[in-house]
Parts: structure tokens; sequence; C-alpha cells
């Protein structure tokens, strides 16, 4: 992650939400959202976290603080290596485990929801789509694709490709409504 993305993302993710009517966020408004609001507040820390893994070793320093600081606070994994497009959004910042994958644009997860390999150093992680939604205590575990535009329920767990856009949910989560586009 270069430092222009990362701008970018705080821009976008952390104090987007804060602005104001005129499109401007004040000096407060920005610590609000970098210090103590906690759903901007695990975006940013995760965001920082992503940006310092990406430089050199006194940087990786750097990281392992942003990645205890989101352990002890909100109970948030984030394994180094894992890529995340631009519109990330943590909706309640608790207890959410991501193993190294690859998730698109638009991404939104909300508490205790878990995305990882099915066995340790396997290799086969998941590759996440835009526009994906992952609701309270889902899972996405294994080599599994999933596409865009998908939203997974409640205490859902995928554990096979989500080929088409639509709401899965259930253990294991298969598909009850397919959009229409």
């Amino acid at each position: 992650m270069d430092k222009k993305f990362f701008k970018k993302c705080v821009k976008e993710e952390v104090y987007a939400p804060y602005k104001k009517a005129k499109g401007k966020i004040t000096l407060f408004g920005k610590y609000w959202c970098k210090h103590l609001s906690p759903e901007s507040n695990a975006v940013y820390l995760m965001r920082k976290k992503q940006y310092y893994e990406s430089k050199g070793k006194f940087y990786k320093l750097l990281a392992r603080f942003c990645h205890v600081k989101l352990m002890r606070r909100y109970g948030i994994h984030l394994t180094e290596g894992t890529t995340i497009g631009l519109g990330l959004r943590i909706a309640h910042p608790s207890s959410i485990q991501i193993t190294l994958c690859n998730i698109g644009d638009n991404f939104t997860i909300y508490q205790n929801c878990t995305i990882g390999q099915k066995r340790p150093h396997s290799g086969l992680f998941p590759t996440i789509g835009n526009n994906v939604t992952m609701f309270a205590g889902s899972m996405i575990i294994g080599d599994v694709k999933v596409a865009d535009n998908v939203v997974l329920g409640a205490n859902s767990t995928l554990l096979s490709d989500a080929e088409k856009a639509g709401v899965y949910v259930g253990t294991p989560a298969r598909l009850i409504s397919a959009d229409k586009k």
C-alpha cells in the first residue's frame, strides 16, 4: 500500500461518514474519527497497519503496535498480506478475524465475523469480490471465491464458492435470493 492510497482510504473510509453538509470536516471531527469513534478508529488502525507493513523493518514494528491496539481495543485480528480494496466499513468493530485473503472494494463487515483458511499454512485462502456484506457471526472459510454483490446473512458459514450475486444464509450457506441483474 503506497502513501497515496493510504491517504485516499483515510479520506473516504474514516472521514467521509462524518463530513458536514458542506463536505468539510472540522479539526475536532478528524480527531473524533481517528481516535474516538469505534467504527472509524478500527478502520483507521487497520489501514495504518497495512500501510506500515508495506514499508521497511522499522515500520514493521509500528505495524505491530497497530495490531496490538486493534486486538486489545476491538478484538480484531488482521494478518499481514491481506489486501482490502477501497471502501472498507466495519459497522460494529468487535471480534473480527481476517486471515490472509483478498477483498475487493466496498466491503462491509459486522461483529464476530471470520474470514480464513481451513488449515493453517495451506495457501488456500478466500477471494472476495466487490460490494460484499458480511452480517454478524458469519464466516467465509477455505479456498472460496465470492462474487460481487453478495450478502452473507447472520450466522452463516460459506464453505463453497458463491458464484452468483445475492443473499446467502445457513450453514453451509446457500443462495436464497439472487440479484436480477
